[in-house]
């Protein structure tokens, strides 16, 4: 029995460093009685299940590796005690492949799924999750999601949903037949009591409606139905599994069925009321549904979604903002459903139930239907009173009714007790194109007035733009002998206007422009400002609607004001740097963007947030928000590095960072400020700023030369990252491999270990593609493990992936490619290239050609000597099991 104590030393002689140690320990092991290896097996199993110590568990999986082959015939099939394993973080990459190892035939399999024993047939299960077979038995899955043991019903569906995933991943073609079948089951499995068969079986049952859209209606729908509900489940594991699925097919409306759109959103209005009420505001866009690809009205099951939808989005016991806003989207396209449920979202209106959404909705269905139009006045002309939300539908249905004066002195009314947004916009409508001085006054005396809320104000000042734009009703109001006023209070209306430059929301910056520029673009004597900088914004911003649309500026409105009033604007960026929440708001990036844009125009509007930047840009919070405020910093580093100074040491650490942007941008900073005042930046940063940006050193060359720990932890960081870039790991390794070898060596043998381990080849193989034409000497030294993947059995496109970055590497070193890929397969090339190789067609014949490989099954090695770098890496014939895992949980980290 193999115990803790005991494992050391047998680990220690089947995976010691030296290669003739392990073949001694492994012919010693191969000499070995087979029952013995059989029961050390399966005792390293339990370790690896059951030990307290997390590293005795992944060393009884590293000696297990090692031996595995060797050790087949006196193992059990299928060890109930090494798929265990899978279910740990610390050990699941070790079991898998182990378990890949084991090769058992669909005979043993199959008689494992039928097992009495539970933990067989849970085993078995697990098996086909973890590796893939050709035509798996997925009618025996199927009845494993009815077993009494949640554990193998969990298994079984995981089982499912990673053979559907794989027939996906290796073919385009539709859902195949046996995956239609398995859908009953699978949305029966949907709502099992166990969130781990929720989860793999609501994903499953998704695959098979999102992607195949011959299925029957009648089982799309309830497949649908309870994806949507998913994603917003009280269970963690079922909600977020959901939301990488639907997330994954991004933009999922336009990607999947239209049916099946609509029923997930059914589900999602559902649960999201009865469970999680407005909280639905908290998911994701991506997650929503906007209703602009839904053209299937007329299709039963799509019109009885629409009903549905309906009723839970104004019965007063669900109430479902979700549904409303859909219903609101696609009113127009299915008008005569909704026309239907006309009365409902009537009533739920004059109740207070989704009263904005519901009124778009009358609008929709009554425009062109009299008597609809009518009830649909008296309904919003009813509540408007107390939601003037309604007043834009209301004035634009009264227009088309040609009952506008009817109502016009309702809107007044509401205007001048709560001039909301809504009911501006109204009143607006209501005006028509001529509009009155008494309007336009009224809501300059409204916009001006310091007693009122600053949203109001500033719906009152859209107002007044907008009435501006049209000339205010000089002409009507001259006729009738009236005499156009001063508007007193332009300055603070500027004042006010330019407040709202600083908002973190975009809409409010571009309605303050708009009305900035709309009243320095009015032709009126009333408007006499009386300070110069307010007429320098006022001529900025009508300059920059003239250049543009007319109802908004084209550029960033704070970056206008940087250009019109550079005080006014550091005042602003001051506002949204106080306002950025390093590490707790994703949204810090919306934060950063006016402020960034202004201090393109302007770098000295930044010093006023140099601090904000810089802790913005720390190692914590979302990467896109801290390489903006980075960005931003180096642009004021540039300009006013005095300024950034005391920020510089902080910034330096940066460097060590996984994003080459987030990298570039603080070596820009400390180069920056290096230049001005070296004493602020580390002394062994200093060389940065004596070199040239244009060299192809720059930075990370530098770095590596001078400050070498610096860049070992930043390749650390770049190849440890759950998403590479194939493009900036390639920089990182050939800057770094211009001054310091042994580093980016070392770095490139991690990619390779990767690789040799099938570690997401698919991801990894771009990185090698994109790394030969800068270094092929650093390349070549992938080109064996890249070989591997090109026989028949890798899935088509890790495939692909190895084909591409193998013939970038034959563009430089031609001779280890071609030896290496015709190492690699026992097949002919050429034979392959027309059986299997067919899909990437232009790819193989770029290999081909690049490699010197014939088309006709002729090599051409004339030139093998003289294909070989003198950096090239020679084969190495065995690989250490321990270092190879200790790579991968590199990568894992």
């Amino acid at each position: 029995m193999v115990t803790p104590d005991s494992l050391a030393g047998f680990a220690s002689r089947v995976t010691d460093a030296a290669p003739e140690s392990r073949r001694e320990a492994l012919t010693a092991l191969r000499d070995a009685d087979e029952a013995a290896v059989g029961a050390e097996l399966h005792a390293l199993f339990a370790v690896a299940t059951e030990a307290d110590d997390p590293d005795h568990r992944r060393e009884a999986l590293d000696v297990a590796y090692a031996v595995i082959e060797d050790a087949l015939s006196s193992l059990d099939a299928l060890p109930p005690s090494l798929f265990a394993a899978l279910s740990a973080e610390e050990t699941r990459f070790r079991a898998a492949a182990v378990a890949r190892a084991l090769n058992c035939s669909r005979s043993t399999v199959e008689s494992a799924l039928d097992a009495e024993d539970p933990a067989r047939r849970r085993a078995a299960a697990q098996y086909l999750r973890t590796v893939e077979v050709e035509d798996p038995p997925v009618r025996r899955l199927e009845s494993l999601l009815a077993d009494p043991e949640a554990d193998v019903r969990a298994a079984a569906a995981t089982a499912l949903l990673r053979a559907i995933e794989r027939e996906q991943c290796n073919d385009d073609a539709a859902i195949a037949q046996r995956y239609r079948d398995a859908l009953p089951p699978l949305v029966e499995a949907t709502e099992d009591d166990d969130s781990r068969v929720r989860a793999a079986a609501t994903v499953a049952a998704g695959h098979v409606v999102v992607l195949d859209d011959e299925i029957p209606a009648d089982r799309a729908v309830t497949a649908a139905r309870r994806l949507g509900r998913a994603v917003v489940d009280a269970d963690e594991r079922v909600r977020e599994g959901a939301r990488e699925f639907v997330g994954v097919h991004d933009p999922f409306e336009e990607r999947a069925p239209a049916l099946v759109v609509l029923w997930y959103a059914v589900g999602l209005a559902e649960r999201s009321a009865t469970d999680v009420g407005n909280e639905i505001d908290e998911i994701p866009d991506s997650l929503r549904v906007e209703g602009r690809y839904l053209p299937l009205s007329g299709a039963p099951q799509s019109e009885a979604a629409v009903a549905e939808l309906i009723r839970l989005g104004w019965d007063p016991e669900t109430a479902a903002p979700t549904a409303q806003r859909l219903v609101a989207r696609i009113a127009g396209e299915y008008r005569e459903s909704v026309a239907s449920a006309f009365d409902r979202v009537s009533d739920g209106i004059t109740a207070g139930i989704g009263v904005g959404h519901g009124a778009t909705v009358l609008e929709a269905v009554a425009a062109q239907d009299t008597e609809l139009a009518d009830a649909a006045i008296e309904t919003l002309r009813e509540c408007l009173p107390d939601e003037s939300v309604a007043a834009p539908a209301l004035a634009d249905l009264a227009t088309e009714a040609g009952r506008i004066e009817e109502v016009s002195a309702d809107i007044r009314e509401t205007v001048a007790v709560n001039p909301t947004p809504a009911a501006v916009e109204a009143l607006v409508t209501a005006t028509g194109e001529d509009g009155t001085l008494t309007d336009r006054d009224a809501l300059w005396r409204c916009a001006v007035d310091e007693s009122r809320d600053r949203e109001t104000r500033l719906a009152a000042a859209n107002g007044v733009a907008t009435l501006l734009r049209r000339g205010g009703g000089a002409e009507a109001d001259g006729a009738a002998g009236g005499r156009e006023a001063a508007l007193d209070g332009v300055d603070a209306l500027v004042d006010l206007l330019a407040s709202f430059l600083a908002s973190r929301e975009e809409s409010r910056r571009t309605t303050a422009a708009t009305a900035l520029g709309a009243i320095g673009s009015a032709e009126t004597p009333a408007l006499t400002p009386e300070r110069s900088d307010t007429a320098a914004i006022l001529d900025a911003f009508a300059a920059s609607a003239a250049d543009g649309d007319a109802d908004a500026a084209d550029e960033e409105p704070l970056a206008v004001l940087a250009g019109a009033a550079p005080d006014r604007a550091r005042a602003a960026v001051a506002t949204l740097g106080a306002a950025l929440s390093p590490g707790d708001d994703w949204r810090n990036f919306d934060r950063i963007d006016p402020v960034e844009a202004a201090i393109a125009v302007d770098p000295s509007v930044g010093t006023a947030a140099v601090a904000d930047l810089a802790a913005a840009a720390q190692p914590w919070g979302i990467e896109r928000g801290r390489a903006k405020a980075l960005d931003a910093l180096a642009t004021v580093a540039e300009s006013e590095p005095a300024a950034v100074a005391d920020e510089a040491a902080a910034v330096a650490g940066l460097l060590t960072h996984r994003s080459e942007r987030i990298r570039d941008a603080a070596a820009t900073v400390v180069a920056a400020v290096g230049a001005e005042t070296p004493e602020s930046v580390p002394e062994t940063l200093q060389s940065l700023a004596e070199t040239d940006r244009g060299e192809d050193l720059w930075p990370m060359g530098v770095v590596a030369r001078d400050a070498p720990a610096v860049a070992e932890a930043a390749v650390d960081a770049s190849l440890s990252a759950s998403h590479w870039d194939d493009e900036a790991i390639a920089r990182l390794l050939a800057q770094v491999g211009r001054t310091n070898r042994d580093l980016a060596t070392d770095g490139t043998d991690w990619i390779a270990d990767l690789l040799w381990g099938s570690v997401e080849v698919q991801r990894i193989a771009p990185v090698v593609e994109a790394l030969a034409p800068r270094d092929p000497s650093l390349a070549v030294r992938c080109v064996e493990p890249l070989a591997e993947h090109l026989t028949e059995g890798t899935p088509r496109w890790e495939r692909g992936a190895s084909i591409r970055a193998l013939a970038a590497v034959a563009e430089h070193r031609p001779e280890p490619v071609r030896v290496a890929a015709r190492g690699a397969v026992d097949r002919s090339l050429v034979a392959l290239r027309e059986d299997v190789y067919w899909q990437f067609d232009d790819d193989v014949d770029e290999l081909f050609a690049a490699a010197g490989i014939d088309a006709g099954g002729e090599t051409d090695e004339s030139d093998a000597e003289s294909d070989r770098g003198e950096g090239d890496a020679e084969p190495v014939d065995d690989v250490d099991p321990a270092a190879f895992w200790a790579t991968v949980d590199r990568y894992r980290r």
